[in-house]
């Protein structure tokens, strides 16, 4: 109703809460579709930003030096200051590696599920989903040839190129094999996260509904049918009480839970769900 104080108190109360919480166009973490991850890792395809004819991950607003893909020069000037992006087949392949993460280690439960590392002494324990996908699908491989870094040693007795003492004090072999990681041209999970990180989420209220049927006579199928709905979860209880929410005496007839909406339906023809299940 645009009343501030109305909407402070309705986020205050659990059974209102939701009714304020309704969000278009946010991404769930958990899915398993690469054409969606394609759509929304290059959504600043064709922005304008600093002259980037491809996706553009910037490091900063306004980088002082030029454009920076695979395959440019890889001197020290040009890595240092440049604004980094990726090709469309790039795109394709961080898509692709970011589903096997996500088959490899969902569903997650929150964001910071999705973003972190595990702790677990396996490859999930060495760095969060996206920086994994980045390594997997091999976008820094230039740079890594270019300047790489011997870390195949454990402290103490490694002994940095440049004789730098090492503060961190972490195991040698999980850091990446390069002398420039974290330079702009070098991508991070920080640089995917700050451009599709607004939008995502763990959890999602509209969903995806397949379902199947058939005809058997005499044990042989005589007709199939698919169907798919798509359908929203409202913050709507089921039964309403005369303010249009959940009853505070929770447990009555009418604490029910919230509607579903089916807000699409359509048949499928069965190569459709052959393509699904590939």
């Amino acid at each position: 109703d645009g009343d501030p104080d109305s909407l402070d108190d309705d986020l205050a109360d659990f059974h209102n809460a939701a009714s304020r919480m309704m969000i278009d166009g946010a991404f769930n973490v958990n899915s398993t579709r690469k054409e969606s991850w394609k759509a929304l890792l290059a959504s600043t395809r064709n922005v304008g930003y600093k002259d980037s004819r491809n996706i553009p991950f910037p490091r900063v607003l306004d980088a002082p030096g030029k454009v920076w893909k695979t395959g440019d020069p890889t001197d020290f000037d040009s890595i240092w200051d440049c604004l980094r992006e990726l090709t469309p087949q790039e795109i394709d392949q961080l898509a692709e590696a970011i589903v096997a993460e996500v088959r490899l280690r969902g569903p997650f439960i929150s964001l910071a599920d999705f973003v972190n590392r595990r702790l677990r002494e396996d490859e999930t324990g060495l760095s969060g989903p996206i920086e994994a996908a980045i390594r997997k699908a091999s976008l820094n491989a230039t740079l890594t040839t270019r300047y790489r870094l011997d870390n195949t040693k454990s402290l103490p007795n490694y002994t940095h190129p440049d004789r730098i003492q090492d503060p961190t004090m972490f195991e040698q072999t999980f850091k990446p094999d390069s002398k420039v990681w974290g330079a702009p041209a070098w991508l991070t999970q920080a640089d995917v996260l700050q451009v599709i990180g607004p939008v995502l989420s763990a959890r999602s209220d509209t969903f995806v509904v397949r379902a199947y049927g058939d005809s058997v006579v005499n044990g042989k199928v005589m007709a199939r049918a698919w169907c798919e709905a798509v359908v929203q979860r409202l913050p709507d209880p089921v039964e309403p009480d005369d303010s249009g929410i959940n009853p505070a005496d929770s447990g009555t007839d009418k604490d029910l839970g919230r509607r579903f909406t089916i807000r699409s339906f359509r048949w499928l023809a069965q190569e459709e769900i052959g393509d699904a299940d590939a």
